[in-house]
């Protein structure tokens, strides 16, 4: 992997990292946070191997810049997401404003920034297990150190969203003198064919994709002043993408010949590289040889969004290269059909793209109205078999379910049944988030005895790596509650008084509420459970034991949830309340068989003790 190599080896330069930014056509999250996240703070990946580890690395990781864009077609879900590191889906259309193009979001562009300078590291590698290690790619790195590199770099990621006002002070302090170098990306400023220089007319050009008319596109090259194309395909499926009819074309043009690496003459691995070599220049990035890649010849807002570092090389640098290259002499061409599917492939059958986000401070979702469409509906993961329409979305709790949103980010649109999307949420206010608790009652019961206002040991991440629905694996340890008569009562009612005695003195109620492990929210969801499962278990065991403790148990708790939310009330601080389960009461006086004195004694209690008549 002689990538993440110099990755790394470039992050060492740079010192402590305070910006990440990557950009990508196809993103495999299992890379990016596997790989290249720990690689910021000089973690290895084979430390990442529980919740617990993944937690800690978010931890590490909270005050840096991070961001991923990628095509919003082009996302690989076979791996779940693990940190809170935004993924932003990309869609061309956001980028020329217009409603609809078939321009893809195509640059392999990463931008790092650190206490000891600035990096570009730049070329045809995609975000993908693949392209980082099996494939022959083309990359890259080079040095921050002019206003006019930092400003190109700066004004592409602005382009595409980035906040990029507290880096152009930063930008400006570099040095005036331009660098041999510069980083050049689709816009209508910038043209890729005008910015190569021809010199000595003979252009050479790595690409695994090409247009499907590719003579008509050389011959716009030769118009320009080049005399001679030399391609190099990949040919790792035995087959050059080229349709049979232009293959036939080359072989009979003294303009266009096909080339292929000494030293890669019978390797199968896939040749991704995209480079254009003159004798004056040397451009590395995402341009294939097609139209949409080099935007010649047709309209600005049908390009593909492309990026790319041109370099000035010396006098015999282009022979260098070219020398290593020996004719294609037999290639076997690719048919129309062929491409299209390979093509098809390569991306969902997405029509929509949409973010929505999760905001930690609120357990609220929030999403921008210009994503909101009629009829349109989303499974979101706190409850993921619900769909709910999209303008529904804005501000719904997502607290009751919050550990799914912990475990599981993923979201999926659909427009009349057909699913249009699928993405990841962006999470919100991520130092507010709470992935530690009691994942049993009995844990939590335990901790409040012991010592209500420290963690215990008890606590654990609250959710586990499996990949099926269940929130807690077998790597997760704790004690499931098990009613046992008295001693039951007497450790629930211990643990409640605690818990009332820790709410009335509380100073910091947010902490309380949702922060620290044995929070009221952990505590009320671990109820919530228990109290589910004692509904199920009545219905074959039909006992009443059960039932009334979990009666006490229920009051006991929405005694000091009252009492937290009327002291939330009291400060007038922007902190969520926490709903009471009262309405659970109602349901378990009416499955009980109690005489009627026992229920004005239940009565009194709800009036003298629990206050909630």
């Amino acid at each position: 992997m002689k990538l993440y190599s110099q990755y790394k080896k470039a992050i060492e330069e740079l010192g402590a990292i305070e910006v990440a930014w990557f950009t990508t056509f196809n993103l495999d999250t299992e890379l990016v946070e596997r790989f290249l996240l720990p690689a910021l703070i000089g973690k290895p990946p084979y430390e990442l191997k529980t919740a617990e580890d993944y937690e800690a690395l978010n931890q590490d990781l909270q005050k840096k810049d991070m961001m991923v864009w990628y095509d919003y077609r082009a996302l690989n879900l076979n791996s779940r997401k693990q940190t809170t590191i935004p993924l932003r889906p990309f869609n061309p259309s956001e980028y020329y404003h217009v409603e609809n193009t078939s321009a893809i979001f195509h640059p392999k562009v990463i931008f790092l920034k650190g206490t000891n300078g600035a990096c570009l590291i730049s070329g045809s590698a995609n975000l993908s297990i693949s392209a980082w290690s099996s494939n022959c790619e083309s990359v890259l790195f080079r040095k921050i150190e002019d206003r006019s590199n930092a400003k190109e770099v700066l004004d592409f990621f602005e382009k595409i969203g980035a906040n990029v006002k507290h880096l152009r002070k930063w930008g400006e302090r570099l040095n005036k003198q331009d660098s041999n170098w510069k980083f050049i990306y689709t816009n209508p400023k910038t043209n890729f064919l005008n910015e190569m220089k021809v010199g000595n007319g003979r252009l050479t050009t790595w690409s695994p994709y090409f247009s499907k008319d590719l003579i008509k596109l050389a011959n716009v090259f030769r118009d320009s002043g080049y005399k001679y194309i030399s391609l190099v395909p990949d040919k790792s499926t035995g087959k050059v993408r080229i349709i049979p009819e232009q293959l036939t074309e080359i072989t009979k043009s003294k303009f266009i010949k096909l080339f292929v690496t000494k030293a890669n003459e019978n390797e199968e691995r896939f040749h991704h590289a995209k480079v254009w070599l003159t004798d004056k220049v040397i451009a590395v990035g995402s341009w294939n040889f097609s139209y949409r890649a080099t935007g010649v010849g047709i309209p600005y807002n049908e390009c593909n969004i492309e990026a790319g570092i041109i370099e000035n090389i010396s006098t015999g640098d282009e022979e260098k290269y070219f020398s290593k290259l020996i004719p294609y002499l037999t290639p076997m061409g690719t048919s129309a059909e062929e491409l299209e599917i390979e093509w098809d492939g390569s991306l969902n059958k997405y029509s929509f793209s949409c973010i929505i986000k999760a905001d930690w401070q609120t357990f609220r979702y929030k999403i921008d109205e210009q994503y909101i469409q009629k009829g349109y509906m989303a499974e979101l993961p706190d409850n993921p078999t619900k769909k709910i329409p999209l303008n529904d979305i804005e501000n719904k709790s997502f607290m009751d379910g919050m550990r799914r949103v912990l475990k599981d980010k993923s979201f999926r649109v659909f427009n009349n049944n057909d699913l249009v999307f699928e993405g990841y949420l962006q999470e919100l206010n991520c130092s507010k988030r709470q992935p530690y608790g009691y994942i049993s009652l009995q844990d939590a019961l335990l901790a409040l005895i012991e010592n209500p206002h420290k963690d215990s040991e008890q606590k654990r991440v609250l959710y586990s790596l499996n990949n099926n629905d269940d929130l807690f694996g077998e790597d997760v340890p704790g004690e499931l509650f098990e009613y046992r008569n008295t001693d039951s009562y007497y450790t629930m009612f211990v643990a409640m008084e605690k818990l009332y005695e820790l709410t009335s003195e509380a100073k910091d109620l947010e902490d309380l509420g949702f922060r620290i492990p044995g929070s009221l929210m952990n505590i009320k969801l671990l109820v919530k459970e228990s109290l589910e499962a004692c509904f199920i278990k009545y219905e074959t065991e039909k006992t009443d034991d059960e039932l009334l403790f979990h009666w006490f148990l229920v009051n006991e708790l929405d005694r000091s949830l009252r009492l937290f939310n009327t002291k939330i009330e009291e400060t007038g601080k922007a902190i969520q309340s926490i709903p009471q389960l009262s309405i659970e009461l109602a349901f378990i006086k009416q499955k009980l068989k109690y005489e009627s004195g026992d229920e004005k004694f239940m009565q009194l209690l709800e009036k003298e003790h629990y206050n909630a008549v």
